[in-house]
């Protein structure tokens, strides 16, 4: 019997995939999941990256400095291992001949009892393990044993042609070098001969079996004293790594502080200390773009404040300077606010032009610089309207009021004089007001 439908959800066409799907399912055209070792990764290079650089250098350093180590340590390995083996394979293969040579005649009329006593002899050799005679057809003839081994049956050669055996054999947690030497006895000939020369045949042979542990030992110290060598040898490496890195970073942060001062609106040149040739041309070119920059601000700065037509000061310098004036002024001097305003400046205009209006602007300004003093400011508000501040005057009101009314006086005796201005004859007439301070107000707005 088929299930009834749930009420609550229409059914779906067949073959019709639903909107949505349930949490924890992966939407087609996604990717696959970052594995746990790819973020690792990024984490590990985040972390080494934001690292400062001497840090950097010092790992960097030690790593080379661990793989050069490293390396050392595995050719010297190799090559006193080499040289080991090769003596160890030489003293081998004579102690297996003079034990070869020894049991040669027990061995022949099958003495056992009197190649045993001859082959305890050899007991105190270092490194002997045992040793085992074999006869021509592979048999075990006897077996010498010194120390405790699981060689088991160790291998031997199949026939006399067949070569000195050496080779290594694993048994147990031992390592085992083999080594052989032929066993032989005079071969019977019915030939006679004016010259004998004895003919001899290979009648067994002698295995003995060396344990390799003091020369896995004498490899091992060995590495330990080329690993210790290198490890002393990165002291002096890292601290002088350290020293060269902080004479190479210490100017990069004296220049990285000094361009964050600068991003702040501080600039101050800097000494030039560096004695890498590369940095110390940094910081020169550092300081001539930090002059230059100086220039520029001190420019840019001139314009904002600067008047273009007459080069005097306008009203965003007095604004952004009037009330310090006055503050740095009132407990020690008095200040005054000189007010011109040029007469019938609007008929110039519109008469002779503007180019003629302008002219006129330019001749105050000049008359006016040579009036006042070097250390008051001449400012114009716009249009035919000037201001003047005259500093250093006088804490009593009525001298102060003397000694501005004199420079306006003066003023007034030399713009009221015929002006040639672009071929005309001009009179220039002026009113003039006068604010003093702390006297009428002490600050900017009100005065």
């Amino acid at each position: 019997m088929a299930c009834p439908a749930d009420p609550a959800s229409p059914g779906l066409p067949q073959g019709a995939a639903p909107d949505h799907q349930p949490p924890g399912f992966p939407t087609s055209g996604t990717g696959p999941a970052p594995s746990f070792t790819e973020r690792d990764g990024t984490v590990a290079m985040r972390t080494l990256l934001n690292l400062s650089f001497p840090v950097r250098f010092n790992l960097f350093l030690t790593a080379i400095v661990l793989l050069s180590g490293l390396g050392t340590a595995a050719l010297l390995t190799f090559q006193n291992m080499e040289q080991r083996y090769r003596d160890l394979q030489q003293q081998g293969e004579i102690l297996a001949r003079l034990i070869a040579r020894n049991v040669e005649f027990p061995f022949y009329v099958g003495d056992r009892h009197t190649a045993r006593h001859l082959l305890a002899s050899f007991q105190d050799f270092p490194s002997l393990v045992f040793v085992h005679i074999y006869n021509d057809r592979c048999q075990k003839w006897l077996a010498q044993d010194y120390r405790e081994h699981d060689a088991g049956k160790a291998a031997c050669p199949l026939n006399g042609s067949a070569p000195t055996l050496s080779q290594w054999l694993w048994s147990g947690d031992q390592l085992l070098l083999l080594r052989s030497a032929p066993i032989t006895a005079a071969e019977e000939s019915d030939e006679a001969s004016l010259f004998f020369q004895e003919r001899r045949k290979v009648t067994g042979h002698v295995v003995v079996g060396f344990d390799l542990k003091g020369f896995r030992s004498a490899i091992y110290q060995s590495t330990m004293r080329v690993l210790g060598f290198t490890a002393l040898m990165m002291v002096p490496i890292l601290l002088f790594s350290w020293w060269r890195s902080r004479r190479l970073t210490r100017p990069l942060q004296r220049l990285h502080r000094a361009l964050e001062h600068l991003t702040q609106g501080h600039s101050a040149p800097l000494a030039i200390s560096a004695s890498i040739p590369e940095i110390r041309l940094l910081e020169e070119k550092f300081n001539t773009v930090l002059h230059w920059l100086g220039d520029y601000q001190r420019d840019l700065e001139w314009l904002a404040y600067q008047d273009t037509l007459t080069g005097l000061y306008n009203r965003a310098w007095l604004q952004n300077n009037l009330d310090h004036i006055i503050r740095e002024t009132i407990h020690h001097h008095s200040l005054a606010l000189l007010f011109l305003d040029l007469d019938r400046f609007k008929i110039i205009n519109d008469t002779l032009g503007h180019e003629t209006g302008d002219q006129l602007l330019q001749t105050v300004a000049e008359t006016l610089k040579q009036v006042v003093r070097r250390d008051d400011a001449i400012i114009r508000l716009g249009g035919d309207e000037f201001l003047i501040i005259l500093t250093n005057l006088s804490l009593i009101h009525g001298q102060a009021a003397d000694q501005a009314s004199r420079v306006a006086q003066k003023i007034v005796e030399q713009l009221n004089r015929p002006l040639s201005i672009a071929g005309h004859e001009l009179m220039a007439t002026f009113s003039i007001g006068i604010a003093l301070s702390p006297h009428d107000a002490k600050d900017g707005e009100t005065l």
